[in-house]
């Protein structure tokens, strides 16, 4: 059967995922237009598909059917990070600069989006643990989507660490709240 029973393990993912999903819509609602509540919107909306279809597959017994699923619940995953250094462009106005960079990132996403769909190389199975099935990334280009992601993210924090730091640019009140929350984000 497809669902047998509820696993307790997906209630966490669910509510966390639920909650980010609503998070997204309300901060888009505030101003539709906003490039930074269209970029969270984004960001939030990749974050919930990833937690709520995560949630699901650990209630599948099938491992064909949770490969398939997670697949596609992967590539939510490749996909967030690139929105997130989208919110941080955004939100530190420094979308002309990064511009090439934000590109790159995308197309690099994308390829590794479609290489996680379409062959085993990036998650080439699920493993069975006691909450679930979870996908089997230990190959080569699954490790290297891994590293691609935290250099992402990577990248960007030691970017606002330089411009706090050795470059000491001088920030409004306003501007150093921002970036303390991304970092406080980023880190936790």
């Amino acid at each position: 059967m497809f669902l047998d029973s509820i696993n307790p393990y997906s209630y966490p993912n669910f509510f966390v995922g639920l909650n980010c999903l609503l998070l997204g819509f309300f901060i888009w609602f505030k101003n539709k237009k906003a490039r930074i509540n269209i970029s969270f919107f984004l960001f939030t909306l990749f974050v919930s598909f990833w937690l709520l279809g995560y949630s699901l597959v650990y209630n599948i017994q099938d491992p064909k059917i949770a490969l398939a699923l997670f697949k596609i619940f992967y590539s939510c995953v490749i996909i967030m990070v690139v929105f997130g250094l989208q919110v941080v462009i955004v939100l530190l106005n420094e979308e002309k600069k990064f511009k090439k960079f934000l590109i790159s990132c995308y197309s690099l996403t994308f390829i590794f989006v479609f290489l996680n769909l379409t062959t085993p190389l990036i998650i080439k199975g699920v493993l069975k643990y006691f909450w679930g099935y979870y996908p089997d990334i230990r190959t080569g280009l699954g490790i290297v989507s891994l590293i691609f992601m935290v250099g992402q993210i990577v990248f960007f924090v030691s970017y606002i660490l330089y411009k706090l730091i050795w470059y000491k640019q001088q920030f409004t009140l306003r501007q150093f709240k921002k970036i303390q929350l991304v970092l406080i984000g980023i880190l936790f």
